[in-house]
C-alpha cells in the first residue's frame, strides 16, 4: 500500500478521478448522456419496468423505471455501510448521484419530448405520463432542477468522502470524531464489529483507552478464560486495532507470533478447566 502522508495513493487518486468527472457531469448535461453509466443505467431502468415492476399497477409500473434506477445503487450503498466500509459507501454515492442526473435530464424532457427513447416513438415518455396523471406537467423543468442540484450536491458529498476516507476506514466523520480519541467507542475501534464489541463488553472493554490498556494478547486471554473461543482472526483484529493497522495486513511474523503466543495462552487455560 503505497501512501502520501496519512492518505492511500490508491484511494486519492480514485477519488480525484471522480472529482474531475464530476464536474464534467455537472457542467456538461450532454456528457451524462454519453457516458458509460448511461448505458447501465438504461438496462436497470428497463428492469425496473420488465422485471421488478412488472405485475404493479401502470402508474407504479412506469415510474419503477426511475426508480429501480436510483434504488438499486442505493442498495449498494447501504450494504457498504452495514459492513464499514466506508470508502466504498461514498464511492458508489457517486453512483447514485449520477442517476439522479441522468433522471433530471428525462424529466425536464416531460413537455419536449425530444430525447429519443429505446422503443422509438411510440414509447411512452416515463415522466410525460408520470407528470401528466399528476397534473403537475409544467412544472417538469423545475422538478428537474431540483432534482439536478440534488445529484450535484450527493456527488460533491461523494468525492469529499472519498477523499476523507482514503486515510483508512477506520476512521469517523470530523464531526463524529470524539474530542478524545481514546474514548472511542469500541464499536467504532478500527477491526472492530458489533459481535467483537459485544464479546469485549463483557470483559470491561468499552472504549479505545480500556483496549490498550488491557493490550490485544490480554484481552484474547480473558476471552478464552471466560470459555469464550475467539477466532484467530479476532487476535488479529485486537491486534490492528492497538497498533493502528488493517488486521488483515499485519506481517507474516507478527501473525506467527501472535498466535504462538495464543496457542500457549489457550493449552494453558485448557489445562486449568481439566485440572
Amino acid at each position: 500500500m503505497v501512501k502520501f502522508g496519512r492518505f492511500e495513493v490508491g484511494r486519492l487518486l480514485f477519488a480525484a478521478i471522480l472529482g474531475l468527472y464530476g464536474v464534467v457531469l455537472v457542467f456538461n448535461p450532454s456528457a451524462v448522456m454519453s457516458s458509460w453509466l448511461h448505458g447501465v443505467g438504461l438496462a436497470i431502468h428497463e428492469g425496473g419496468h420488465y422485471f421488478v415492476f412488472a405485475l404493479a399497477p401502470e402508474f407504479l409500473m412506469v415510474l419503477g423505471g426511475s426508480l429501480t434506477q436510483c434504488v438499486l445503487p442505493s442498495l449498494f450503498v447501504l450494504q457498504f455501510w452495514w459492513t464499514r466500509q466506508k470508502f466504498a459507501v461514498y464511492a458508489t454515492l457517486f453512483w447514485v448521484a449520477y442517476n439522479l442526473l441522468d433522471t433530471a435530464i428525462y424529466i425536464g424532457d416531460a413537455r419536449a419530448r425530444v430525447l429519443p427513447l429505446l422503443f422509438g416513438e411510440n414509447s411512452i415518455h416515463d415522466w410525460h405520463y408520470i407528470l401528466s396523471a399528476l397534473n403537475v406537467l409544467p412544472a417538469d423543468t423545475f422538478l428537474a432542477t431540483v432534482v439536478w442540484l440534488f445529484g450535484a450536491a450527493l456527488m460533491a458529498m461523494s468525492v469529499l468522502g472519498c477523499v476523507w476516507f482514503a486515510q483508512g476506514d477506520h476512521l469517523e466523520l470530523p464531526w463524529q470524531q470524539p474530542k478524545d480519541p481514546s474514548q472511542t467507542p469500541i464499536l467504532r475501534v478500527r477491526n472492530l464489529g458489533a459481535r467483537s464489541a459485544k464479546l469485549l463488553a463483557g470483559i470491561g472493554i468499552h472504549t479505545q483507552a480500556d483496549l490498550e490498556t488491557f493490550g490485544a494478547l490480554e484481552a484474547y486471554q480473558v476471552l478464552v478464560q471466560t470459555g469464550t473461543t475467539p477466532s484467530r482472526s479476532l487476535l488479529l483484529s485486537l491486534y490492528g486495532a492497538v497498533t493502528n493497522q488493517d488486521w488483515q495486513k499485519i506481517h507474516r511474523i507478527d501473525q506467527e507470533r501472535l498466535f504462538a503466543q495464543a496457542g500457549l495462552l489457550e493449552a494453558s487455560s485448557n489445562q486449568k478447566i481439566k485440572g
